[in-house]
């Protein structure tokens, strides 16, 4: 796979600012990667560092706890964990169904000692990631869903109540592991947002859905009068 190819085509097609973002697991860390010292630090922020070029590498025993759960470094939540949602930041009405929902949608376990993050278009041919995450204002937004929509219909894309980190991570590899392969849009977690763009959503799809995805860029929409139109408008800052 061209992986600098297939990132920069999916960049212009859906007129995305940002480079897309790989990851997958692996058991020994870059030298030079970035990663949190201690129990604190938010994973969507490091994200910008890796866009621009870094490599990022999480652990099960640094960065805060949210975080390495949605990884799979941590098992199941904390019993005050449910608590701590719902009647500290009041997310969801009551622990008992937030507790609910983590048991309906279990994070899968890490892959290996440490989840890498790096662009897209870092990964050598004959290596590739296990999610791509992509961000995007909305209509590039607009775009990727409707292009997952494009061979599958309607219920193919999934926008789940998550932490940021979790709908990057967690929702993807769970989607992978139920073979139902749907994009998962994201980044609605009002804590994550604090250190996003206001105008960007997160959409993230695990790598066997995005070839697909990338195969019908050519005969899609993308190619049509529609899209043509907006395309422009972006390109033009208008």
């Amino acid at each position: 796979m061209n992986w600098q190819e297939i990132s920069q085509r999916v960049m212009q097609n859906l007129v995305l600012d940002r480079p897309p973002i790989g990851l997958h697991y692996q058991e020994t860390s870059p030298d030079d990667a970035l990663c949190f010292k201690g129990e604190r630090g938010c994973l969507m922020a490091l994200l910008k560092s890796v866009e621009k070029g870094k490599v990022a590498a999480i652990s099960g025993d640094a960065g805060c706890f949210g975080g390495r759960y949605h990884c799979g470094f941590s098992g199941k939540p904390r019993p005050e964990t449910a608590k701590f949602v719902s009647q500290i930041e009041h997310y969801i009405k009551t622990p008992e169904i937030c507790a609910k929902t983590w048991s309906e949608y279990p994070t899968p376990a890490a892959g290996g000692k440490y989840l890498i993050f790096q662009r897209l278009d870092a990964y050598a041919a004959d290596a590739e990631p296990e999610v791509v995450v992509m961000f995007g204002k909305p209509d590039s937004i607009a775009g990727l869903h409707v292009l997952a929509c494009y061979d599958r219909g309607a219920d193919a894309v999934f926008a789940p109540f998550s932490a940021g980190c979790g709908s990057i991570v967690a929702f993807p590899r769970l989607e992978a592991i139920r073979g139902t392969h749907r994009a998962v849009l994201g980044l609605f977690d009002v804590s994550a947002r604090a250190v996003e763009d206001p105008a960007v959503l997160s959409f993230a799809v695990d790598v066997a859905r995005f070839k697909e995805m990338v195969a019908n860029i050519g005969e899609s929409f993308l190619q049509y009068e529609a899209w043509k139109k907006i395309r422009e408008r972006n390109r033009n800052g208008t």
